[in-house]
């Protein structure tokens, strides 16, 4: 993701990478992470914006806003497991690495596709 390109991610292209990551949201969680992404995330930082927006909306924000009455202690639980997850499959997995060398999450997929197909 070239930074010209950064500068156009969408919440959208968000929910993509975690699904790309099969990390799936809920549907109620859905809006919520469009709404906190648009809040959060700051197109000056390129693709690390980019892929810090999306890590901090779905391991760190939703779950505390989207499950307010299961408690803290279950939803830091939460938190914690989606963070280890999002580092398994977005940064070890070199995921990270291709967005920031330029390829765009439907490039990505598309590649996914072709292995698959």
């Amino acid at each position: 993701m070239s930074e010209e390109e950064s500068k156009k991610c969408t919440a959208e292209e968000g929910l993509k990478l975690l699904n790309f990551a099969e990390l799936d949201l809920l549907p109620q969680e859905v809006e919520l992470f469009k709404s906190e992404f648009n809040k959060l995330y700051d197109s000056s930082h390129g693709c690390f914006g980019f892929i810090d927006s999306v890590w901090k909306v779905y391991a760190h924000i939703l779950p505390f806003k989207a499950y307010p009455n299961e408690g803290e202690s279950t939803n830091y639980i939460r938190s914690n497991n989606r963070d280890r997850h999002f580092n398994e499959t977005v940064i070890m997995s070199g995921i990270s690495d291709k967005l920031k060398s330029g390829k765009s999450i439907d490039d990505l997929i598309s590649e996914k596709k072709k292995i698959f197909s």
